[in-house]
């Protein structure tokens, strides 16, 4: 099958671990190499060896950058070489669908358009209306997550048999590291000390003012060593707590390592004493899932899509509860076993995750649009 895919979402990608368009593409090519694949972009992107060993990119030059050369690209252009290249299915991953009658599987990353009507992210839907229109153009709609797959299915009255969730999962390089390599880690990032983290870009959702007040309550019980890093680029959107850290009573206790590559950055991971992830909105929850990779607990908020993919294998805290969550932080460290029994239990979750394989969900999803 002729397979046309928009990869213009690549160059908004900053974080390659965290985008699942990213995850998606990667996975498409790898477990569905028979298939003969074009690649459509604006630019003449650097594009990785397994995208250009996969099939041929065609560039396809931009109207402008305004709204008008957006559909001009989208509504003429793209359905142009669909047409004239014969393609038999176009797989949308930059979340627009085109004009065209070729069957298109539509890529749905993120559903916080639908209660916030404003740009949000580059690589994400501009705005409500945006996800409404490409939605009802899309012969099928894949996303991450059980909670999106719900929102669309109320929001925008579109048939839960026409969504598929595909959920995305850790790389191979989160894996437990020996005791050797915690230490080496907690050295250089930590100064030989234990630690809490929190990864991810710190959007305002995230709660760090509330994480940093859990973390007080913590340091208040403890009057230990134990450090808190926030791994993770700070963008305009950001709590006012991240601007006065040099008033935070425990600063020196709060690290902000840069970032890093994902080979180290997995090993921090896998040497943390718990992965901390407060927040009042998520999409999905890749960061739990590899924490859990690398047998290492889990505390977060109890929003729909954490307790989706976590289950009983987190400790949860109400979202807006600083006091539950410093509360859960001193538990986690005073009770090993309960420790341990989450690192189990995540394990295990993990497991059950894994078996929902990429492959024979994505290959009904492509059999019954073509």
């Amino acid at each position: 099958m002729r397979i046309a895919i928009d990869i213009t979402f690549l160059k908004y990608v900053y974080n390659e671990e965290e985008s699942y368009a990213l995850f998606f593409l990667k996975n498409l090519l790898q477990q569905f190499p028979s298939h003969e694949y074009i690649f459509l972009s604006e630019e003449n992107l650097e594009l990785p060896e397994y995208i250009k060993a996969a099939g041929r990119l065609f560039l396809i030059k931009p109207g402008n950058s305004s709204a008008i050369g957006h559909l001009l690209w989208y509504n003429t252009k793209v359905p142009a070489v669909l047409k004239k290249e014969q393609v038999q299915l176009f797989f949308a991953l930059n979340g627009f669908c085109a004009a065209t009658k070729v069957p298109q599987i539509l890529l749905v990353e993120s559903v916080q358009a639908l209660a916030e009507d404003k740009v949000l992210k580059k690589d994400a839907f501009h705005n409500a209306d945006d996800l409404r229109k490409n939605a009802g153009k899309a012969t099928h709609i894949i996303t991450v997550s059980s909670f999106c797959k719900q929102q669309l299915a109320d929001k925008l009255q579109i048939a839960t048999e026409k969504i598929t969730v595909v959920p995305q999962l850790p790389t191979d390089a989160f894996v437990p590291v020996e005791w050797t390599t915690k230490e080496n880690m907690k050295v250089q990032y930590a100064g030989g000390c234990e630690y809490f983290l929190f990864t991810g870009t710190l959007y305002s959702n995230r709660q760090i003012g509330k994480l940093l007040r859990a973390f007080s309550v913590f340091k208040k019980w403890q009057h230990s060593s134990m450090k808190l890093l926030l791994m993770g680029d700070i963008p305009d959107v950001h709590e006012e707590e991240l601007d006065n850290l040099d008033n935070y009573k425990y600063k020196d206790d709060v690290i902000t390592p840069e970032l890093l590559y994902p080979e180290t950055f997995s090993k921090l991971v896998a040497s943390a004493y718990a992965v901390i992830r407060p927040s009042k909105y998520e999409d999905a929850a890749l960061e739990l899932l590899e924490a859990m990779a690398c047998e290492v607990p889990v505390l977060t908020s109890d929003i729909p899509v954490f307790k989706e993919y976590g289950e009983e294998a987190v400790l949860y805290a109400e979202a807006q509860d600083f006091q539950q969550l410093g509360d859960n932080m001193i538990r986690i460290y005073k009770d090993e076993n309960f420790r341990s029994q989450l690192i189990a239990k995540g394990s295990q979750r993990l497991k059950h995750l894994r078996r929902q394989a990429f492959e024979p969900l994505v290959s009904q999803i492509i059999s019954h649009s073509a």
